[in-house]
């Protein structure tokens, strides 16, 4: 009788996380599995906490509905939690926030977080998704003179999706690390090598925003790709709005520069390509530009039908694409495959 008595509590505690989900008239209109809420009005108040009640290594979707509110604290969805989607209430209302840059003292070791561990979310876990979920490392850079890299997100799992997010930042807002990624309607700030690392990803109908560094010039860099030499791909901007800071200024931004990790045990051939974009004047004559002796001529940087001011056809490291090399920049040509291995990934099919 215990027993049963306990199930009933138990199916009646689930059943409520799918009713608030479903009552609070979120767009998607979703049934959660449990609902994160600061007050104490849903299953946790904290977004780590759900994460860790859901199953382990599960072939189902488990969705997370988080209401509105600052959850300031370090999030990360280990390898085991697999298909694991965050649902905000609003893109700006529900935000994970919080400050750590390179050169902050782990006080457990003695030692710099270092670039990696400066990341505020880390995602590990396969399948993982968001929706209206702002991820921010509030780092004011301004207070640091070296060290000044704050990862806001750390992406290093496959097929992973981000739809209406917003990533902020300054250096090394997203550090797209490995696999595939696919972020769409997304809003993503910050100034130098802020979308960098080895990960096949693609930005669709995203807004990338550079943000000032006063005093210093150039003021920033878009990407910082080290993509594999074995992948085809690596990031692929697809009708993305470029836009700045007032204090940027004209001809001061490059679209990216080449890195090749020191630490990297792969051939990096960097492959970063922009299609029908609309480039602001923040975005410099050249586009591209060279790093620690790596020039840009010797990767694969490429435009096509970029429209704006920043869309400079002249000058030759602006190398545009051939019609027939667009035609292949498509989003099931682009996720098809991973390490060689053809299983026809579409992030653009419904997962909930």
């Amino acid at each position: 009788m215990k027993l049963l008595v306990g199930l009933i509590v138990i199916i009646a505690a689930l059943n409520l996380s799918v009713a608030q989900c479903a009552a609070d008239g979120w767009r998607p209109a979703v049934k959660c599995q449990a609902i994160v809420a600061l007050d104490g009005s849903g299953d946790f108040t904290s977004i780590q906490a759900a994460i860790d009640a859901a199953p382990s290594n599960s072939k189902d979707r488990y969705i997370i509905g988080v209401r509105n509110g600052v959850y300031r604290e370090i999030i990360h969805v280990p390898a085991a939690k697999k298909n694991i989607s965050l649902i905000g209430q609003s893109a700006e209302g529900a935000k994970i926030s919080y400050s750590r840059y390179a050169g902050e003292i782990n006080p457990a070791n003695g030692k710099p977080f270092g670039t990696s561990g400066s990341s505020i979310v880390i995602i590990n876990g396969e399948g993982f998704t968001a929706e209206n979920i702002t991820f921010e490392n509030s780092f004011d850079e301004a207070t640091a003179a070296a060290g000044r890299q704050a990862v806001a997100v750390k992406t290093e799992a496959d097929k992973l999706i981000f739809k209406n997010c917003r990533f902020i930042g300054n250096q090394d807002t997203l550090f797209a690390r490995l696999y595939r990624q696919y972020f769409k309607d997304c809003y993503i700030e910050g100034d130098v090598d802020f979308i960098f690392s080895e990960a096949t990803a693609v930005f669709e109908d995203c807004v990338i925003h550079s943000v000032d560094r006063p005093g210093i010039s150039p003021k920033g860099y878009i990407t910082a790709g080290s993509t594999n030499a074995n992948n085809p791909y690596g990031f692929v901007f697809l009708n993305c709005k470029l836009t700045a800071d007032a204090g940027v200024g004209a001809n001061s931004v490059y679209l990216g520069r080449p890195w090749v990790p020191r630490s990297s045990t792969n051939p990096v051939y960097v492959r970063t390509v922009f299609i029908g974009c609309e480039l602001g004047e923040h975005i410099k004559t050249e586009g591209w530009t060279s790093m620690s002796g790596n020039a840009p001529e010797d990767h694969f940087f490429r435009e096509y039908q970029n429209t704006g001011p920043g869309a400079n056809t002249g000058h030759p490291l602006r190398k545009q694409l051939t019609e027939e090399e667009a035609e292949t920049y498509n989003i099931k040509e682009i996720f098809k495959s991973l390490n060689g291995v053809v299983d026809n990934w579409d992030p653009t099919i419904p997962v909930y």
